[in-house]
């Protein structure tokens, strides 16, 4: 259990975080039928799904201790539901967190916490006409459903730019086609995000000539790249359906952020104890609300508050992980910052600012 400083913690309303995945240990996985054989399979998918969005990792599912509990997974899950839609029947789970939190840890696995980086996505893409177009924040098609339902299954934030008139001032389609990437930083400016990334995908075989044979296996192509500080990165997919080279390359992306922010876990459930000065809370609310925030982390596992001299409060943390971790979650949340002095440089570490 957490340990919280401050009798009045649970008198005072739970406050709204950006970048937080509400439904991390729901699933949704389509179902055969309602007989008992068809829901041990979707219960079999759903644990499967679960353990690689909260881990962030495919490799969790094929550890020798998870496949163990795949027989077990119904034990795990809170309730289920079935929804039925035009795509077909659906089971809904919802999984016991604090259980699979322990499953993912006992079994050396890494536990990312709910706060995940937001991705803005540029994806240009061909029309059944011919033309290319891009993919906004308000466009219905199928490129834009099939991402948002494999970013949601893996748990990260995808956006999409708004492309009104701002956004069509600064980006034609062809910037995008053309990966642009001066172009598309610059654009992008505008939208809060933490990781930026460009695409085009396309069916090669209707860019390609006639006399060119397309393997079928290659049919669809996606090149993508990844614009992050002055790091740029790209790459090329394959694959025989636009389903499948979009998975790829949503995969890469939940794959890359987890590798940077899940937070490593060992069988042994090692720990760690840190120290963090937090500045600018001038008020005993502020001080409740600074304590929520860092117990409701994923790698914490308790706080204490240590020293309070005027607005600067000196707290331990019992994490989870390394201190590393702890400082990648703290930068993806607008209400902390590092301290920095006159030249932005980092004084300390563990010395932050309270902006709320």
């Amino acid at each position: 259990m957490r340990n919280l400083c401050f009798a009045l913690l649970f008198t005072l309303p739970m406050l709204a975080r950006a970048a937080v995945i509400d439904n991390l240990y729901e699933t949704k996985v389509l179902v055969a039928s309602q007989t008992v054989a068809a829901q041990n399979d979707a219960i079999r998918n759903s644990f499967n799904q679960v353990l690689i969005k909260v881990s962030g990792s495919q490799e969790t599912v094929t550890t020798p201790e998870i496949i163990a509990m795949r027989n077990s997974a119904r034990d795990l899950i809170q309730s289920f539901r079935f929804e039925s839609t035009a795509d077909g029947s659906f089971m809904i789970a919802s999984f016991d967190e604090d259980k699979i939190n322990q499953l993912l840890t006992q079994s050396g696995r890494p536990v990312w916490g709910k706060r995940r980086p937001d991705t803005l996505m540029w994806m240009a893409y061909l029309e059944e006409d011919g033309d290319r177009a891009i993919v906004s924040a308000t466009s219905v098609g199928p490129v834009k459903q099939k991402i948002d339902a494999m970013a949601d299954s893996r748990g990260i934030p995808i956006s999409f730019p708004l492309m009104d008139i701002e956004d069509a001032e600064l980006v034609h389609v062809f910037d995008v086609w053309g990966r642009f990437d001066t172009v598309i930083k610059q654009a992008s400016q505008r939208y809060p995000n933490d990781n930026l990334v460009s695409a085009r995908i396309y069916d090669r075989r209707k860019m390609s000539l006639a006399e060119q044979e397309v393997p079928l296996q290659m049919a669809w192509q996606l090149d993508w790249q990844l614009l992050n500080n002055d790091l740029i990165e790209e790459g090329t997919w394959f694959a025989a359906s636009e389903t499948e080279v979009l998975q790829k390359f949503v995969d890469m992306i939940a794959d890359r952020l987890a590798e940077q922010y899940a937070v490593e876990a060992t069988g042994e459930l090692t720990q760690t104890n840190v120290e963090m000065k937090i500045i600018n809370l001038d008020s005993l609310e502020s001080y409740v609300t600074v304590t929520r925030f860092l117990s409701s982390l994923a790698m914490v596992n308790s706080v204490k508050l240590l020293e309070i001299s005027g607005q600067v409060a000196r707290f331990r943390l019992e994490l989870i992980g390394q201190q590393s971790d702890l400082l990648n979650t703290l930068q993806l949340d607008a209400k902390i910052t590092q301290k920095t002095d006159a030249f932005g440089r980092v004084t300390d570490d563990m010395e932050f600012l309270w902006l709320q």
